[in-house]
């Protein structure tokens, strides 16, 4: 499967004929390892493979989701850890057979006692937030979050930052809050990649959270690995650095500041939007124009967020055109604090270090301190896609 990627022939017919004859070798080889015969049953790791196949319609096979969450039951019948986790997310999700949480349920316990990080996360996820009619039973799920901390990597960093955030303050019954931990877990999987990690580091060197020193140009590179993976509130805490700058670091730039918003805007980031329009109403980074404000606006209202139908409520007022007058003029005189916040609705506090002319902005979330110094990345906004979701739920069978 690995070699068909790299056929690339300067014959096109001759290409396609290599791979077609690689995938049905392939296939037939998959095939004779996975059944069983002779009184041998067939081999685990095979079946996975084949499953897979049939899943996502690879090696020439038509998409059959029934065949596939077969192979993964006759897999967990041997034991095979993610042919267990699979089996439970059909279940589950109602693929290749019937919804039945009972059934995902024993899966998933059966997956993450044989050691599936997966399935040690999921259900570490139902316990805790009583997901697909579990009770709530926090004291559980941070045990299973801990039992899957040494098989946490690049595939599953989600372990790592669910962990952080149950240790960052109180509020789950048996944890003691433990900041320097949750502080280590994020860094931890921030240098795997992991960009709602990078994104809580880029907010806590901003603000100096979790016992972290207040440093502008970690904050910013943290920021800018997040954003670069496509994190909305990340790119849009560039957008509030470009709008006050940062001495030494980062000059002031209200033209990189409106891209910033405008790329999480035009991917349908509510917040995104109502920033969007702000830049737009005051002309802060971009013509101004009251129409293309009013149409962020709605974009955001139509999400139902609130302060872009609040905003859209003022411009009703008669007064609202003299106040826009107002705060036009003076806009460019006065980026405090409450400039920044009415962009983005922050409850964060001004960094100390900063004057009080370049206080922040931005974020909902909460971040952490690291001794080691990612490389200032080029800032610019490229394209960015939409966010994923972290869990690996949604990409069933693969």
């Amino acid at each position: 499967m690995e070699a068909v990627k790299q056929v690339d022939m300067t014959d096109a017919k001759r290409t396609v004929k290599a791979k077609t004859g690689m995938l049905t070798e392939a296939q037939r080889i998959v095939k004779k390892l996975a059944m069983p015969g002779l009184g041998k049953p067939g081999y685990p790791a095979a079946m996975f493979l084949l499953a897979n196949a049939y899943g996502a319609g690879l090696m020439l096979l038509r998409a059959n989701h029934e065949k596939a969450f077969h192979l993964y039951v006759q897999g967990s019948k041997q034991h095979h850890p993610a042919c267990t986790y699979r089996a439970g997310v059909c279940y589950e999700l109602g693929i290749g057979t019937r919804k039945n949480n009972a059934q995902a349920s024993q899966f998933y316990r059966k997956a993450a006692n044989l050691g599936d990080p997966a399935a040690m996360y999921k259900l570490a996820m139902m316990l805790l937030h009583g997901l697909s009619g579990h009770g709530k039973h926090p004291k559980e799920a941070i045990s299973w979050l801990k039992r899957a901390v040494p098989k946490a990597d690049p595939n599953y960093p989600e372990i790592l930052h669910e962990l952080a955030i149950a240790y960052e303050k109180e509020g789950i019954p048996s944890v003691i809050p433990d900041v320097d931990y949750s502080r280590e877990l994020f860094t931890k999987a921030a240098l795997i990649g992991y960009a709602p990690s990078q994104y809580r580091l880029g907010l806590a060197f901003e603000n100096g959270m979790l016992n972290c020193p207040v440093d502008a140009r970690l904050s910013i590179a943290w920021y800018s690995k997040s954003a670069a993976q496509g994190h909305f509130d990340a790119a849009l805490a560039l957008s509030g650095w470009y709008l006050t700058g940062a001495p030494m670091i980062m000059p002031q730039d209200d033209r990189e500041a409106y891209l910033w918003a405008r790329k999480t805007a035009e991917l349908g980031y509510p917040k995104g939007q109502f920033a969007c329009g702000y830049y737009c109403e005051t002309g802060i980074g971009v013509e101004q124009s009251l129409d293309q404000a009013i149409f962020w606006y709605k974009q955001a209202a139509n999400q139902q967020y609130a302060r872009a139908i609040q905003r859209l409520e003022e411009l009703k007022s008669p007064k609202a055109t003299r106040k826009k007058q107002n705060r036009l003029r003076h806009h460019h005189q006065d980026q405090s604090v409450a400039t920044t916040t009415t962009i983005i609705e922050s409850p964060v506090l001004p960094s100390p270090t900063l004057t009080s002319k370049h206080a922040r902005r931005l974020s909902n979330l909460l971040s952490l301190n690291t001794n080691t110094s990612p490389t200032l990345p080029i800032l610019s906004p490229s394209p960015m896609t939409a966010q994923k979701p972290t869990n690996e739920d949604n990409c069933i069978i693969m």
